[in-house]
């Protein structure tokens, strides 16, 4: 297709998705009227103190991977790591593919302060694993709560969802094993392909040797936890300060089912389809659509607008993608 011609295709795909949308809006006017009015009425002194709380939730998700990080390292301090940490969220939330590109940033900041290749890849993988797990325990409270939401799940779907979190579980306490095994995993497709580079012996022995204390795991779960309450709890702070009501379980089941939908890679940071899921899940339990609506806009506000300016201010303030 010539570039002139792509050119004029996206022009009007780009117009009819306007228009749609703009179809779609007035169909709503009456609601989006009523979002404006619980807009205009909302205390905002209570979305001062979300923001508070999404502070310690970011801290949270930073120390999360702190603390399973090597101690000898000096240059390593929890300071640095946050300010890496809220440039790699920004990253996932305001480009496409945003998941990757943080993890990848992630690694490349640790490689350039001193850790080894095996330690970064397992502090970051690690670290997402107790995240997972800390979601699953919040979908746990909510399936134990919530005898409609466990009749939704057969009894082959609660196994499956057990049998993950005990998976991410036996990942986390023997990293070591996980990492020689796909390091050789890695070194037998290199072999099949005939790739150039083989594993060397070090990263074997440094993989061998990983071993996670409990107090690290402990310290890392604590932080896994906190990331998702804190951010709940913002969420809870945005329904009272447009007074709006839903009971702690049905929070929870859209929070949680909004997590999941931030993950999926259709929008950075799941854009639009976190709005459109929360917001489905709250009128669900009970709530009304132009209340839960403007109690999901200041949530979003507070959770993610916000945090993408200031985590590519960090970016920069690190120095971008290189380290000193």
């Amino acid at each position: 297709m010539k570039t002139a011609t792509r050119h004029w295709v996206q022009i009007t795909i780009g117009a009819l998705a306007l228009a749609v949308a703009a179809a779609v809006i007035y169909s709503e006017r009456g609601q989006l009227s009523g979002t404006a009015a619980a807009l205009s009425t909302a205390n905002f002194g209570l979305i001062v103190v979300g923001f508070g709380l999404e502070v310690i939730s970011d801290l949270s998700y930073a120390l999360m991977t702190y603390y399973l990080l090597p101690t000898r390292l000096g240059r390593l301090t929890r300071r640095w790591f946050f300010g890496a940490s809220l440039a790699a969220i920004a990253m996932n939330d305001s480009i496409p593919l945003g998941a990757g590109f943080s993890v990848a940033y992630l690694y490349r900041k640790l490689r350039g302060r001193g850790c080894s290749a095996v330690e970064a890849t397992a502090a970051l993988l690690a670290g997402n694993l107790l995240a997972i797990v800390a979601l699953l325990v919040l979908l746990g409270f909510v399936l134990v709560a919530h005898t409609q939401a466990t009749a939704v799940l057969s009894n082959v779907d609660i196994a499956i969802l057990f049998g993950l979190l005990l998976l991410a579980v036996a990942a986390i306490v023997r990293m070591d094993r996980l990492l020689v095994l796909a390091i050789h995993v890695g070194a037998r497709f290199r072999h099949i392909f005939r790739l150039k580079g083989q594993p060397n012996e070090s990263s074997i022995l440094t993989a061998k040797q990983l071993r996670y204390s409990p107090r690290a795991i402990a310290q890392s779960s604590l932080g896994a936890l906190g990331n998702w309450l804190f951010d709940l709890a913002t969420l809870m702070l945005s329904l009272v300060a447009v007074h709006a009501h839903v009971g702690l379980v049905g929070v929870t089941a859209a929070y949680v089912l909004g997590a999941l939908a931030a993950n999926l890679p259709i929008t950075p940071g799941g854009l639009g389809v976190v709005e459109g899921s929360i917001t489905v899940a709250l009128v669900a339990f009970g709530g009304a659509p132009s209340s839960m609506l403007a109690a999901v806009l200041l949530y979003r506000v507070v959770s993610y607008w916000l945090w993408i300016p200031i985590g590519w201010g960090s970016y920069f303030l690190l120095g971008g993608l290189r380290e000193k």
